[in-house]
């Protein structure tokens, strides 16, 4: 894991950036959609923890941890008080190396992602900016596609699927750590 920081101690805080290079650009064509499900996945809850209380954890310390998808990689984000930087990093180490892959959550997250392509379909610049990549890459280049997937890349994504993805995908070597703060 390549680890890049700057010691800045005038606030007691820190950010850290993990980004695991790969993101959209290792999914199928028919599966769409695969790497933004996953990271809300990452993000529901790990296997000790429920989402609540996973979500609780992290409130308690007074930290954030977001997790998102992007064309090129799956970034998560920290941001915590100095004094509770091992707590934060802890859970997401917890987060990033025991997922939760509770099929009950899996499919409340495809239903979210369903309603918010659907939202997108209404949006004149959603459509502009899909149909602007396509002209730009082409219809079969992955780089073309929203990140959300569609509605059959979607329908067409397992829970085993996305586990195969993460245990192929997910890697150290694959990962770069950015760290600012009181450290």
């Amino acid at each position: 894991i390549q680890i890049l920081g700057i010691e800045v101690n005038e606030v007691p805080l820190v950010d850290v950036e993990i980004i695991i290079n790969g993101g959209q650009l290792l999914e199928q064509i028919d599966k769409v959609g695969m790497t933004n499900i996953l990271a809300q996945m990452l993000s529901s809850g790990t296997s000790n923890k429920t989402p609540e209380e996973l979500e609780n954890a992290i409130k308690q310390i007074g930290a954030s941890i977001r997790i998102e998808a992007n064309q090129e990689d799956i970034s998560i984000r920290v941001n915590t008080l100095a004094k509770n930087y091992s707590k934060a990093m802890n859970l997401v180490k917890e987060i990033l190396l025991e997922p939760r892959w509770d099929q009950k959550e899996f499919t409340l997250i495809k239903q979210q992602t369903l309603s918010q392509i659907r939202q997108q379909e209404a949006s004149p610049r959603s459509v502009a900016e899909n149909n602007f990549n396509e002209l730009i890459y082409g219809e079969n280049n992955i780089r073309a596609k929203n990140i959300l997937g569609n509605k059959d890349s979607v329908a067409a994504i397992s829970l085993e699927d996305l586990q195969t993805f993460y245990l192929k995908n997910i890697s150290p070597n694959q990962t770069r750590v950015h760290v600012v703060g009181a450290i």
